[in-house]
């Protein structure tokens, strides 16, 4: 088994989103998320106005809750399972910068790389002008699947801008194992080819329908590029996040 995953995008904080329902499902997450060999999983509630009105404090609170539960549960090892990171899934909106200026919503351990959530349909007016001014902040905005934004689905030299402008980019790894639909399958491996994924994680919600594996998504990269490519996004660059240090470029094919 491949071991040493960091998933840095992953539902698994009960009852903040929907995500796990409770923290029997959280832990089972777990379990599922230590035998597929993830050793870190960034906790990234969705943050968005009027619908998820998660906090960093809120946030804190919840992982510690979490790990206390994972220690009383006695079954595993709890040394063994992965080990849990604070950060958020941010809707894009023009509030942000303030907003962690303030406290309100955390980095990825703290560290300065921010997880960025587009809409389904669009991308906002000024979100290149966003991504600029975070940057200027020095905090790394990361969008999170983009390959399931659809208009950058049908019009891929959108997210290239966003990519010059400063940021990076994190692909599923069930849109690049066709679990999503052969359309975003091919967009996703499209945007591995052109250099624009640096990490690849689960976007995990449960245990069955969306559960927090990597494993097959680190196989068919390298089948399709090579395990050097694979190691960048599921293992070197993702760890570079937690750690706070800056990371090498994608592949370009």
């Amino acid at each position: 088994m491949i071991a040493g995953f960091t998933d840095i995008h992953c539902h698994i904080l009960p009852g903040l989103d929907d995500g796990a329902s409770d923290v029997t499902e959280a832990i089972r997450m777990m379990r599922i998320a230590m035998d597929d060999g993830i050793v870190s999983i960034v906790a990234t509630p969705h943050i968005m106005d009027g619908e998820y009105e998660n906090t960093k404090a809120g946030i804190e609170e919840a992982i510690t809750l979490l790990q206390e539960s994972v220690l009383r549960s006695g079954d595993v090892n709890a040394g063994d399972m992965p080990r849990l990171y604070i950060g958020g899934d941010v809707r894009i909106s023009p509030d942000i910068i303030k907003m962690i200026e303030v406290g309100d919503i955390p980095t990825i351990n703290n560290k300065g790389y921010l997880l960025i959530e587009l809409p389904t349909f669009n991308i906002p007016p000024h979100t290149g002008e966003l991504i600029f001014n975070l940057r200027q902040k020095h905090i790394i905005p990361i969008i999170s699947h983009p390959e399931r934004n659809l208009y950058i689905l049908h019009r891929m030299e959108h997210l290239h801008s966003l990519v010059e402008y400063g940021a990076l980019c994190q692909v599923t790894a069930m849109s690049i194992t066709g679990d999503f639909g052969r359309d975003i399958q091919r967009a996703s491996i499209r945007m591995l080819k052109e250099g624009l994924v640096h990490f690849i994680a689960s976007d995990a919600h449960d245990s069955r329908k969306r559960p927090p594996v990597l494993s097959r998504a680190y196989m068919e990269v390298s089948r399709l590029f090579d395990e050097d490519t694979a190691k960048r996004m599921l293992i070197e660059n993702p760890k570079r996040v937690i750690d706070g240090e800056w990371l090498c470029a994608a592949y370009k094919k």
